[in-house]
């Protein structure tokens, strides 16, 4: 028999409620502790510079987005009918 090594991917979550509503973070890691680690930092840099998020489509059409300065993605940032993603039946 073969012994294969498997991967452990281990993740972590970090959902924001307040300055940053409907958004959620994730970070990976070999332990729990990494993947929060992780989660966390990424959050400190959505935060450092103090910018206004911004936020472009880059493609999506269910009204999320990702800010143009940090890359902070978010759900609900766009109304469906101000993009032009509604379907008409």
């Amino acid at each position: 028999s073969t012994n294969i090594p498997r991967h452990r991917e281990i993740t972590g979550h970090l959902c924001k409620s307040g300055a940053m509503p409907d958004t959620f973070i994730r970070g990976e890691g070999d332990s729990i502790k990494a993947a929060e680690e992780q989660a966390w930092q990424k959050y400190q840099g959505y935060i450092a510079d103090g910018h206004e998020h911004e936020f472009e489509t880059r493609g999506y059409t269910d009204g999320s987005g990702s800010c143009k300065h940090c890359g902070l993605f978010s759900s609900g940032v766009f109304d469906l009918h101000e993009i032009g993603a509604v379907c008409e039946v």
